[in-house]
């Protein structure tokens, strides 16, 4: 198993698809009665999340977790030079969605438990599609 510092590697994953950042909460009025629901602009992209990562699915970790990901974002006619995404989606929500995803299929016990992220979102190049690239670390216990 692959080791950086203190964390050992435990997998990736190249997700290829539109990324789409997890959606706020709404609420509305249904009859007489007040609801929330979250809106579904998502869920395609979190089903390409959880075929993906079906390799690491149950594995259910229980120590801290180092996550690296890289979101590739399709690149506008208007911004051929640029390199990063300084425009929405914002880069937490995004991140709230594949986190999500690999706590319901059980990467790990709870996102709560990753303690160091490394995080960019990126225009897609010739050399690079749309997606994630996501790479996952657990902490080393100590001896």
């Amino acid at each position: 198993m692959e080791q950086v510092n203190d964390w050992n590697f435990v997998g990736s994953l190249h997700v290829i698809g539109t990324p789409k950042a997890q959606p706020r909460v709404k609420g509305c009025i249904r009859g007489q009665h007040a609801a929330i629901y979250t809106p579904g602009t998502a869920n395609g992209w979190k089903d390409t999340i959880r075929l993906t990562a079906a390799s690491l699915a149950g594995r259910e970790l229980t120590s801290p977790i180092y996550l690296q990901a890289k979101i590739i974002l399709p690149r506008p006619k208007a911004r051929r030079k640029d390199h990063y995404v300084v425009t929405r989606p914002d880069i937490d929500n995004l991140l709230k969605a594949i986190m999500d995803v690999l706590s319901q299929v059980r990467v790990w016990h709870d996102d709560a438990q990753v303690v160091r992220l490394e995080a960019e979102k990126i225009y897609q190049a010739e050399d690079l599609a749309c997606g994630a690239e996501i790479e996952i670390y657990e902490g080393v216990e100590d001896e």
